[in-house]
């Protein structure tokens, strides 16, 4: 065992962050590998997209959220995005990545395809 193994242990803090949407290891990280951390599902009613956040521990944490294909409030699909939200490390990243996430599945933030000429207004 190594002195800094507890640098990869699961710790309380971290699951509390994310409260009921953890869904990470239960004990410990293994160095760089990318696991699920927390899930967030909108609902059928909502114009949100389900999102999740992943962790990577080096030991240092860093984020990803990645959002999934749904379905809006007036029933038009909604792609996955084509893109994966990532962040450095430390617990204000942790928090960025939970408060994007629960944003993404309330529809409160979305991403949208931006022409050549930068109009947004599509």
């Amino acid at each position: 065992m190594s002195f800094l193994d507890c640098l990869y242990e699961v710790r309380d803090d971290e699951r509390e962050l994310f409260g009921p949407h953890w869904c990470g290891p239960v004990t410990g990280f293994k160095y760089g590998e990318n696991v699920r951390v927390a899930r967030y599902d909108s609902t059928d009613d909502s114009d949100g997209q389900s999102a999740e956040v992943w962790c990577s521990a080096l030991p240092a944490r860093c984020y990803e959220v990645r959002v999934f294909p749904g379905v809006d409030s007036s029933g038009r699909d909604k792609p996955a995005w084509p893109v994966v939200l990532s962040t450095g490390s430390g617990r204000e990243m942790a928090e960025l990545c939970d408060k994007i996430a629960i944003a993404i599945a309330t529809g409160m933030l979305g991403i949208r395809e931006v022409s050549s000429a930068g109009d947004a207004s599509k």
